[in-house]
């Protein structure tokens, strides 16, 4: 409203800090109520002004500050003659307001005298009914109580605080604080001789959620014109009403379980998308916040981050384009002219926009055609060579850059300043400010300058390109710089550019992923590569020998000629094996003639390993590597691999007569033992590893590799501080060490980001705290196992409800760890719960409980645990008995120790469904079936038990959710009977919604679908001589077309039932028009007309047929 339409804009901020919800939870919590008061309120200044960056209001006016102006206020009200004082409290008279030429209800005047809403804007400790003089009047003064009658029916002693007033003890209602207050805090800026705004009221803009504007702000008007006092008399020009805020489809509410805090929603996202997705949305509009996942469809936020990336790109290319030009002023061309005139027309259009009810997704949309215009500009020579190509115009880029900018500054998105684009961090000024901006960027410079400096002096130039690599691709972007390489080969430029450090992080780790599972695909297929050519070395008469269990005998070329029962096998069966002996022969020669080259390879892996073990690993996958296209070698590259490890193994093997040898000296014993140290560690056996170390080590203390490879082995098992005490000793042996340096580094730095991890979790910012913990793992190496990390990533997966790889995780820890491994225990039995498996979370707890007896917060879990476990057992014991209200009630008592699991919480919600609609509760059993699938979208007897219920309960709209249960059902079932049931199941629904939208005929004759045809004839004669004309002689002339219209009814319905053919038509749910159509009732049918027959002829002829 400032940058755009140009108003000085004075905003007042106002904080309701008593109302009976803040006393009751106040109460609950035992703590002063302006205590609880203020803690929110700061929670919530955090979140908007600290974490969002909104700019703040210029006024902030709280209720108990303003509450003698609020007595003030009442008072005139009362003067006025629209208020009136019952027993201590103070109303609002509606009807002496409406009797003054005021108009109640302006903003939502069809909700008047909806008693849950009003009860609602009472509040809890209202008053009972009897201090109104009428239902629609509202409290603006309320007295102080000894207890209060609570909305369960039940009393409590609760401390009211209170201020002493003209009526006595008491505190302001809602509805007058706002009214109130506005007044007072701004009503001294209005000239009220010649307005100072738009329009005549009191208030330009009054602004507020939807859900309030009744009664709430109807009351405030009210309240506010009366105070005025004279009619018509306007409060507020302009009302702002905010939109709901929806979590995948569902208003968000504590209630419901979906509410996400502007913090949490943070852990996924910056401040800035955030923003973006509140502006592409309309203020007015429900918004539906989805976080991405994975394989789903678009998310709103994912819609947010495109919009951004758009925008950070174009300031980008903008920048760096604006650096290669720089003060070049040449005259614009054809093109920058074309650009030229697009800003002005987006200018106009913007304005335009926000102008017309802020329609800020509309000028959202403009500036990012705007920005894809400017892109294809810079991109216009990008397939020309070099010489053709034609400078770019800077004023033209500075002038669409500039305009972008300052639109994202008025939308709060960029930093103040006339920095172009999303601007930077701001920075301390001076030399001090200097070092803290250039430190991180001078730190890595000189590691990445010594990590080339020692490549070079060893001439490995392949280290120099793979330290470039890992700066731009690793170390760079934690500092929030994006490296880009333009073109190849001598004519390459590297081009940076500044980014948030998240991004590029959340980029990196999503192609770490991608190249893990590039990597699974991989080792998947030369899995499959090695069965095929394990099973290619079986000759063909040897490949049915071991089938015992298949067959009984076989012929002299291992041929099967019985079955297992002895049997002659059949012509069709021998037939079968033939095909597999004449596939297999054919695998067997191929691999046969291949066998010559893969005993060369063995030799040379032999020698090389017994010779070198350790250069064998590193060399020989690299011909094999290079030489991938010769279709032989790439097809034994698995096949190298495993026998690398077997002849690992037998080093090993030969290697264990070390212990019983004991003439060689100490020196030769150490070197034996660290040569199998190093098999070990490439065989990820890190404690065996470590216990070779450790004897080399007690025979040769001053053998630097020993303490190299123990500090190894302790890595492996995640022992980090330990492995950098080892190291600096190695490091005191052997100070020149390069890969021991950079290991000493690479370790140092993986405990400062266990520390982070572990702080991380204690702020409760789960997700960051497991990307830490997986770059740990990274870091540590493959085949790690350290307890430490682990159980870190175990409950940071939990925490953010990846249940199943939390319980992968918790499986492969199982396997190493130890029987009282408490920790473990205790989120191996959170994985359980979580799965719904309680029975497994019990005995895990129990076991860790056995462990540590005195861990009481153990005992705690434990005993919620159980005693959830037991209510859920003991509801399904009485369910099985029949007894279904008291499983109902266990299972009610199950769910208030679930505590919102959402698996248990879905199963508890359905089983009590079951039992309710066995209760026949049919619309309790509906809501709870709500639930369950609002926990669990893929529950498939959920769906089923909504739709049995609302099929039950009838009706066209509870019809047609069934039937969208039952699709939905059968889109989740894999069973084919059991989708051809839900077919048939789904078809006579339809039937039935069908006939629910029509008349009901049997209703009008007061008959059931079952009646017979002598009961059918019986109900006609009987409402026929009710309502035949002749007998309405008497009656008015309203009361005779009415009864007209009902004999028509009767006769219409008689003449339906009455006629086996179209009874069946219309039972099947034919329309009534169709019932004459030979072809209704079948796919593809042409309407026909059903016209009917006189009703006074029917009943003519009837009665002529009853009399003879």
């Amino acid at each position: 409203m400032q940058d755009v339409a140009g108003y000085d804009v004075l905003l007042c901020q106002n904080v309701t800090d008593i109302d009976d919800k803040i006393i009751l939870r106040s109460s609950a919590e035992k703590v002063p109520f302006l205590e609880f008061a203020r803690k929110y309120e700061a929670e919530f200044n955090h979140a908007i002004y600290g974490l969002l960056g909104c700019r703040p209001p210029d006024i902030t006016t709280r209720v108990t500050d303003y509450v003698t102006e609020i007595i003030s206020f009442i008072e005139v009200l009362i003067r006025n003659g629209v208020a009136y004082e019952s027993q201590g409290s103070v109303y609002f008279s509606v009807s002496s307001f409406e009797s003054q030429g005021h108009r109640y209800g302006k903003l939502l005047p069809e909700q008047i005298g909806n008693s849950v809403l009003l009860a609602e804007g009472e509040g809890a400790l209202s008053a009972e009914g009897a201090e109104k003089r009428a239902a629609a009047d509202f409290a603006l003064w309320k007295r102080t109580k000894g207890s209060v009658q609570l909305c369960d029916g039940t009393s409590a002693a609760i401390e009211e605080p209170f201020w002493q007033s003209p009526w006595g003890k008491g505190r302001p209602g809602w509805h007058i604080e706002c009214s109130a207050m506005a007044h007072a805090a701004l009503g001294a800026f209005r000239n009220k001789d010649s307005s100072s705004g738009p329009g005549p009221g009191e208030l330009d803009v009054h602004a507020g959620g939807v859900d309030l504007k009744f009664p709430h702000h109807d009351n405030e008007i009210a309240q506010s014109e009366g105070f005025l006092g004279r009619a018509p008399q306007q409060w507020v020009n302009y009302w702002l009403h905010t939109g709901h805020l929806n979590i995948r489809g569902q208003k968000m509410s504590k209630s419901k379980k979906n509410f996400v805090t502007v913090e949490e929603a943070l852990r996924s996202c910056s401040s800035r998308q955030l923003r973006l997705l509140f502006l592409l949305h309309k203020y007015n509009a429900t918004m539906d916040f989805t976080a991405a996942e994975a394989g789903g469809a678009s998310s709103s936020l994912e819609q947010a981050e495109a919009a951004e990336r758009l925008l950070v790109e174009f300031f980008h290319n903008a920048k760096a384009a604006l650096r290669q030009l720089g003060g070049d002023q040449r005259p614009p061309a054809e093109d920058e002219l074309q650009l030229r005139g697009r800003l002005l027309h987006t200018q106009a259009a913007v304005r335009a926009a926000l102008l017309n009810d802020f329609d800020t997704p509309a000028a959202l949309a403009l500036l990012q055609e705007l920005v894809r215009d400017c892109n294809r500009y810079m991109d216009r020579d990008r397939d020309r060579d070099l010489k053709d190509q034609r400078p770019l115009c800077a004023a033209s880029l500075t002038a669409v850059a500039g305009y972008v900018t300052a639109v994202l500054r008025t939308f709060g998105l960029t930093e103040g300043g006339s920095e172009m684009g999303f601007g930077s961090a701001p920075g301390a000024e001076g030399e001090g400010g200097r070092e803290k901006t250039l430190s991180p960027l001078l730190d890595v410079l000189s590691r990445f300058r010594e990590a080339v400096r020692q490549a070079a002096i060893s001439g490995n130039c392949g280290a120099v390109l793979s330290l470039a690599d890992e700066l731009r691709d690793d170390v760079l972007p934690d500092l929030g710089v994006r490296m880009e390489d333009k073109g190849s080969g001598a004519e390459a430029v590297t081009v940076w550019k500044l980014e948030d450090a998240g991004v590029l992080q959340r980029e990196r780790q999503q192609k770490e992923a991608a190249r893990a599972a590039k990597e699974l695909q991989r080792q998947e297929a030369a899995r499959k590569l090695a069965e095929k050519d394990d099973r290619a070395k079986i000759p063909p008469s040897e490949m049915f020998l071991g089938q015992s269990d298949l067959y009984a005998s076989w012929d002299a070329d291992g041929f099967p000629t019985s079955d297992k029962s002895g049997q002659p096998l059949s012509k069709a069966a021998i037939k079968k094996l033939q095909k597999e002996v004449a596939k297999q022969k054919e695998a067997y020669e191929k691999y046969q003639s291949d066998y010559p080259l893969l005993l060369e390879v063995v030799f040379n892996v032999d020698q090389a390993l017994f010779k070198r073990p350790l250069s064998a690993l590193q060399i020989l996958p690299l011909p094999l590597l290079a030489n991938g296209s010769n279709g032989k070698i790439k097809e034994m590259n698995f096949i190298m691999q495993k026998i690398i490890k077997q002849q690992l193994t037998r080093i090993l093997k030969s290697m264990q007569e070390l212990d019983s040898i004991e003439s060689v000296s100490a020196v030769t014993s150490a070197s034996l033992l660290l040569n199998r140290a190093a098999a070990l560690l490439m065989l990820l056996q890190y404690r065996e590893a470590l216990s070779d170390c450790e004897k080399a080590i007690s025979l040769d203390s001053s053998n630097s590799k020993a303490h190299f490879r123990k500090a190894t082995s302790l890595k492996g098992l995640g022992r980090l501080e330990e492995a950098v005490r080892v190291l600096n000793i190695g490091l005191a042996l052997d100070p020149k060490s390069g890969t021991a340096l950079m290991e000493k580094e690479a370790l140092n730095k993986a405990i400062l980001q266990l520390s982070e991890a572990k702080q991380l979790m204690k702020d409760r910012k789960f997700r960051l705290a497991l990307n830490k913990s997986d770059e740990l793992a990274r870091a540590i190496g493959a085949g790690s196992n350290s307890r430490e990390v682990s159980l870190l990533r175990l409950e940071a997966l939990l925490e953010l409800s990846r249940v199943e790889e939390a319980y992968n995780l918790s499986n492969s820890m199982m396997k190493t760890a130890s029987n009282g491994d408490v920790e473990l225990l205790r989120l191996r039995a959170l994985c359980f719960l979580e799965m719904g498996d309680l029975e497994n979370a019990v005995k895990h707890l129990q076991q860790a409980v056995r462990s540590d007896p005195d861990n009481s917060d153990l005992r705690a879990v434990f005993k919620s645990v159980k005693a959830l476990d037991d209510q859920k057992n003991g509801g399904d014991a009485h369910f099985k008995a029949g007894r279904f209200a008291e499983a109902e009630d266990l299972w009610t008592q199950a769910l208030v120790l679930a505590q919102g699991r959402r698996t248990i919480c879905s199963r508890l919600h359905l089983n009590r469904a079951t039992a309710r609609q066995r209760l026949d509760r049919l619309e309790d059993a509906v809501r709870d079936c709500n639930v369950a699938v609002g926990f669990n979208p893929s529950y498939l007897k959920a769906f089923l038990r909504r739709a049995d219920c609302l099929l039950a309960l009838g009706g066209p709209e509870r019809i047609q959710q069934a039937i969208s249960d039952l699709e939905s059902a059968m889109e989740l079932e894999n069973e084919e009977d059991a989708v051809k049931s839900l077919r048939l199941k789904i078809k006579k629904a339809k039937v039935a919604l069908k006939r629910s939208k029509q008349k009901d005929l049997y209703a009008v004759l007061g008959v059931t679908q079952a009646a017979s045809e002598s009961e059918i004839k019986s109900a006609y004669r009987k409402a026929a001589l009710r309502f035949h004309p002749d007998k309405q002689a008497s009656k008015s002339e309203e009361e005779k077309k009415l009864a007209e219209a009902t004999f028509k009814s009767i006769g219409e319905a008689y003449e339906v039932l009455s006629n086996p053919e179209k009874k069946a038509k219309y039972d099947q749910g034919v329309e009534l028009e169709d019932l004459d159509n030979p072809h209704a009732g079948h796919e593809g049918h042409s309407h026909g007309g059903h016209g009917g027959i006189d009703p006074n002829i029917l009943f003519q002829m009837f009665m002529q047929q009853q009399g003879r």
